[in-house]
This record gives C-alpha cells, structure tokens and sequence, in this order.
C-alpha cells in the first residue's frame, strides 16, 4: 500500500514537471519563431495591475462597450479577464501559432471570448470589423500604426506604449516597467478616443 502512494505521488510529481516543461518549451519556441524567423517583437505578458487598470477604466468610462476587440491577444489572459469581469464579448487576434492554441484551451472555460489566429492588420484590412473598444499591447513601432483603424473601434486603449503625436484622453500611470528591445518603458495605460 505505501508502495502504490509512492508511486501516484510521483507520477503525479512527474505530470506536473511534464506540463511545466511542456508550457515553457512552447514558450522558447515561440520566442525564436516570433524573433529571429518573423523578425517581430516578442510577446510580452501582461501584468495584473495592467488588467485590473484596463477593467476599470472599461466600467468606469464605457460601461455601454459590448464587443471588445484585443490585439495582439497572446495566450489571452487579458481578453478573459475583461470578458469575465465587464459581462462582454472579446476577440483576440494573435499571429502566434502556440500562443493562439493554448489562447483556445483557455476559452473553453470562458464563454465570450474567441481567439483569431491571424495578423492584425490583415484583419482590419480583409476584413473591416468593428469593435466599440481596442485594447492592444503591441510594442512600439506597431501601436502607432493602429492610428490608421480608427474607424474600426471608437476606443483604443494601449498598454505601454503611446500614439506620437496623438494626444491621449487619459494616461493612467501605473507600477512597474516592462524591458523592451532593451529599453525601459514605463507601465502606463493610454486612451484614446477616436469618435
């Protein structure tokens, strides 16, 4: 019997380290497809105070928004946070082939969320959606570039990264930085208002 609890314990033991590794080499893969073959910027998480800031602004100033479109989604934890916590329909548009599969195994336990597999812009352009809000989290050469979609959304709020040359409703300032392309940007939400 201690023989037969020894052992599920480490099968058990041996399951988790497989998941891990499992997660974390999907991740090295993704970084080097994403870097070094499409020669885009890396995917960078969201944090907590990023999301939580992105909620309430979404309840406080568009509690009205029903479809909620997320650019540059990676594994979607942002999209099902404002999905669960503002009662709305979110979509995700990411290129990353395994961002975008574990962005789907996600969904399953969140009904209003859907995740694209596609680039962005493409998507604006083949496609000609509309959106009552944007939230991207692009880096900064492409977030100024979203400029061009504003007839696609009538809100855009972006992570860390500024429109030049725009001026932003709000800025909300928050905690922390995120290291990109070795440079330091602060973590700031910036809203802009395009109707």
């Amino acid at each position: 019997m201690v023989f037969a609890v020894i052992r599920l314990v480490l099968y058990a033991v041996i399951g988790v380290a497989a998941v891990v590794e499992l997660y974390w080499g999907c991740k090295f893969v993704e970084y080097v497809y994403c870097a070094f073959i499409r020669r885009q910027p890396p995917t960078v998480s969201s944090v907590s105070v990023q999301r939580t800031a992105v909620v309430e602004q979404l309840r406080k100033y568009y509690p009205r928004a029903r479809m909620i479109c997320e650019m540059g989604s990676g594994m979607g934890g942002l999209m099902r946070h404002i999905a669960r916590r503002c009662d709305v329909r979110v979509v995700g548009i990411e290129n990353m082939p395994m961002a975008v599969c574990l962005s789907r195994i996600g969904n399953l336990f969140c009904k209003n969320c859907q995740t694209r597999w596609m680039d962005i812009f493409e998507y604006f352009d083949n496609e000609n959606p509309k959106f009552d809000i944007a939230v991207a989290y692009l880096g900064p050469w492409m977030t100024p570039m979203l400029e061009k979609y504003q007839t696609n959304f009538d809100v855009l709020l972006s992570l860390d990264f500024e429109i030049p040359n725009r001026r932003a409703v709000r800025v909300v300032d928050l905690p922390g930085y995120v290291l990109y392309g070795g440079r330091k940007y602060p973590h700031r939400l910036y809203v802009y208002e395009f109707r």
